[in-house]
């Protein structure tokens, strides 16, 4: 659903709701949403996916390491954990998940271990800062 235009970046904005269980409480969450936006009182939840997660973590670290260091990291989550991971719900990772792609690395990489352990400060960062409350998954 379109919500607007988000007056900081320019972007248009959306959002999308799922797991109903049938048409008419689709259509209920559809009302109160529309609702809420002419309102003026949704608010998005601002960290929803591990791309989120991820860019709000990036900002960060980038300010932490040298270039050639942050040049690296990115470029292995650009090409391994991204791909893998970045539309994932930040709440409804499990460990089940981590270890199927962790496995996946295992395959393909000979460094896997470090792949592993960028994809874990990620969720790390949704730990320590109480984002969401769940168990070390990597």
């Amino acid at each position: 659903m379109y919500i607007g235009v988000d007056s900081l970046t320019g972007k248009e904005l959306g959002t999308t709701r799922r797991d109903f269980k049938t048409k008419k409480e689709a259509e209920l969450a559809f009302s109160c949403l529309k609702l809420e936006i002419n309102n003026g009182t949704y608010k998005k939840r601002q960290i929803e996916t591990y791309q989120d997660l991820y860019d709000l973590w990036v900002n960060h670290y980038e300010n932490t390491v040298e270039e050639s260091t942050f040049v690296k990291t990115t470029a292995i989550f650009k090409n391994h954990i991204l791909p893998a991971m970045s539309e994932y719900r930040i709440d409804k990772i499990d460990v089940a998940i981590c270890q199927m792609h962790v496995d996946e690395w295992a395959k393909k990489l000979q460094r896997f271990r470090m792949v592993k352990s960028y994809a874990a400060k990620v969720l790390d960062l949704s730990i320590k800062g109480g984002i969401y409350k769940v168990t070390l998954l990597f």
